[in-house]
């Protein structure tokens, strides 16, 4: 796929997502200029992250937040949803235990 494709690609994947990061439901904006505070900046993330044995063929890609795909770093898909998921857990559980004064 020449450049002109894959930008192609690429920009058919980011309107197929909808404009949002796969993992925060954020709406996203391509490019650095086109932040503001009702949008994050966009990263294309590998789901298995080359460093892992991953591809850049566009069904590993995916668009997520900037600040997401750094969080996210060398972790694969299911690896990072599994953290993400311990880190809500214990902020629940720390939540409940204030309500509650023990902490």
């Amino acid at each position: 796929v020449g450049m002109q494709g894959r930008e192609r690609e690429l920009l058919e994947l980011f309107d197929r997502q909808g404009a949002k990061c796969t993992y925060t439901g954020e709406t996203l904006t391509l490019g650095d200029a086109a932040r503001d505070n009702r949008h994050a900046a966009s990263s294309l993330d590998h789901i298995m992250p080359k460093a892992r044995g991953g591809t850049d063929t566009i069904e590993n890609l995916h668009w997520v937040s900037w600040a997401v795909n750094q969080a996210k770093a060398h972790s694969t898909h299911d690896e990072f949803v599994d953290m993400c998921t311990k880190v809500a857990n214990v902020a629940e559980d720390k939540r409940l235990f204030e309500k509650m004064g023990a902490i």
